[in-house]
């Protein structure tokens, strides 16, 4: 086998592969013995058929065929291992020569990681801002909290601020029901502005069994792009009228939620929570302005296949996301007047942000000779499946997923990168480090 290498723009390279006649008959016999499988051959076996009678059965023609199929994986592993080139990706294949009988060639386009030279990084100073949590923060959880626990109480009454309504309702566009614009008992909130601005407004006032018509313009950036800065026309009747009652804040409320002895127990839990929630944002944030001031400062070839692979990961990460919360995917799209490869495309950006911030955070792992060992994995693991095990407890299956090799890999991987944040933050974070 014959090898040429070609170095490209865009951190990619090309293979000429060359494959004499006497090296491709191994693959013919491959090919042969597989096509055979399928053949029957009187005084032979299904795939021991020698290759002369499966050509005279079939054809030479097909038997090359499966055998380019067979030879071009085959010999372009070998080839990247003789040429020492780490490829992502798939290739792209492009015949040269295909004929029986002579040499086989053909070309592979390769992308390959791109060679970095990043700057001195522990040179970058990134300050860690100090997390402070006010009264009003506690307050608000205090008061979420408490709705957690609303009652609500039908009366015979006009429907004010802060009152529960159930309505039949009805939203057209030119005369015509937009879709999703109809519902019955529909549960509002009046106050909390989930609705069309001045929707909820409009319910202020009416009884139960009471009909009102009004118009509203929809948001000029409201999110389904099809009703943005439309006039709407709305036909609502009041179905029921309910008062919220909020439980006083308490000693007896903070016993309901929990483990705690008192008000002041729970309230000392609610401002451990959320100093917690801040200091973790507060290292993620810190972690990614010093990749990015080391991205800033290198110059990265982005192979275009990364940034394709990272752009539907990202769409694909927010249709998980979606399915997670009961949206689908589809209606998103149709709700934001887009088909999915414009999603796609919109997330080149980022993509390219995210794949030079991982392929610094290679280089530095290199750098700083960062590894996982095999009892630190196995340690992580342990870890893992004891945290999950409660929640998985009885759904066959699920505690095997941790033993796989793609479990295990993917582990691994978030392990390093921990380690390689960790040591750019003793390097480049100044402040006090937020426990979290």
């Amino acid at each position: 086998m014959k090898v040429e290498t070609e170095d490209l723009e865009k951190s990619q390279k090309e293979l000429t592969i060359s494959i004499s006649p006497e090296e491709f008959a191994k693959f013919l016999d491959q090919a042969a013995a597989e096509i055979s499988k399928d053949l029957k051959v009187e005084g032979f076996r299904p795939g021991k058929v020698p290759r002369n009678l499966v050509e005279k059965q079939v054809g030479p023609e097909k038997v090359f065929e499966e055998a380019v199929k067979i030879a071009v994986p085959d010999t372009l592993i070998k080839a990247l291992e003789q040429e020492k080139i780490e490829a992502i990706g798939q290739p792209e294949v492009t015949p040269q020569k295909i004929a029986v009988g002579n040499e086989f060639v053909y070309k592979a386009k390769v992308a390959v990681l791109p060679k970095l030279e990043i700057p001195d990084y522990s040179k970058i100073k990134i300050a860690r801002k100090p997390v402070k949590i006010d009264d009003k923060e506690v307050n608000q959880v205090l008061e979420d909290l408490r709705k957690s626990r609303a009652t609500s109480v039908k009366v015979k009454r006009a429907a004010k601020d802060g009152d529960r309504v159930e309505v039949d309702f009805e939203v057209e566009i030119d005369g015509k029901v937009i879709e999703g614009g109809k519902s019955k008992n529909h549960p509002v909130i009046i106050g909390e502005k989930k609705f069309v601005p001045g929707f909820e407004e409009k319910l202020i006032g009416m009884k139960a069994d009471e009909k009102k018509e009004f118009e509203l313009d929809f948001p000029k950036d409201y999110y389904q792009k099809d009703l943005a800065g439309k006039p709407a026309k709305f036909k609502v009747e009041v179905k029921t009228v309910q008062e919220i009652k909020l439980p006083e804040l308490n000693d007896e409320l903070a016993k309901s939620l929990g483990q705690f002895r008192d008000l002041a127990a729970l309230k000392k839990q609610v401002r451990h929570n959320l100093e917690h929630e801040k200091a973790h944002k507060e290292e993620n944030r810190v972690e990614m302005a010093i990749a990015e001031a080391i991205a800033d400062k290198t110059e990265i070839e982005v192979p275009d296949i990364l940034i394709k692979s990272e752009q539907d990961k990202m769409v694909k990460e927010m249709e998980q996301n979606m399915a997670q919360q009961g949206v689908k995917f589809a209606d998103y799209l149709k709700s934001i007047n887009k088909k999915r490869e414009d999603l796609v495309a919109d997330q080149k950006d980022a993509a390219v942000k995210r794949v030079k911030v991982s392929l610094i955070l290679r280089e530095v792992g290199k750098k700083e000779k960062i590894e996982i060992s095999d009892e630190e994995l196995a340690e992580e693991l342990e870890k893992v499946k004891k945290s999950f095990g409660q929640m998985y407890q009885g759904q066959a299956g699920m505690s095997e997923q941790f033993d796989t090799p793609q479990y295990k890999d993917h582990l691994r991987a978030l392990m390093t990168n921990r380690k390689i944040f960790k040591r750019l933050k003793e390097l480049c974070a100044t402040g006090e480090e937020h426990k979290c």
